[in-house]
């Protein structure tokens, strides 16, 4: 009856041990599969932290598109008001001239013409002070020349 008893003992046992095992492996396929929805819920996690960081980038590159179009919008308005008002103070000048009776030819700076034509009879006496002036250099160069009144024929 003893040996009975060992074999039975031994049996239980095996069956324990059986059992041990199939809830060791049941415990460890139960971990694993929790792991495995951690990671994937860790995934689903990154995954929408990175859409959301896109998304921002992208708002944030689309403030800076319309700042920037914003800001083109702005110099471009500018320059136009500059041209503009260049152009407003030229037909101003244009029209105080006519006012006053003169023809402005090339008086812009920098072209190296600009005296304003003034009515017929203001040309005529300054082309004959003119005149009078060239007569009056062309008198003392002929009276002397290096010291000595000019031979006639050389100037």
């Amino acid at each position: 009856m003893a040996k009975k008893d060992k074999s039975e003992k031994d049996e239980k046992n095996k069956k324990d041990a059986v059992e041990a095992a199939k809830k060791d492996v049941k415990k460890a396929r139960r971990a694993e599969e929790k792991k495995a929805e951690q990671a994937v819920r860790d995934a689903a996690k990154a995954e929408k932290k990175a859409k959301a960081k896109a998304k921002e980038q992208r708002k944030e590159q689309e403030r800076a598109a319309k700042a920037e179009k914003k800001a083109a919008k702005k110099a471009k308005a500018a320059r136009l008001e500059k041209v503009a008002s260049a152009k407003a103070a030229e037909k101003a000048e244009r029209k105080a001239a006519k006012k006053a009776g003169e023809k402005v030819v090339a008086a812009k700076p920098g072209t190296g013409v600009g005296t304003p034509e003034t009515d017929p009879s203001k040309k005529e006496a300054r082309r004959r002070e003119a005149e009078a002036a060239a007569a009056r250099i062309a008198e003392a160069v002929s009276k002397k020349v290096n010291g000595r009144p000019a031979k006639a024929g050389k100037a």
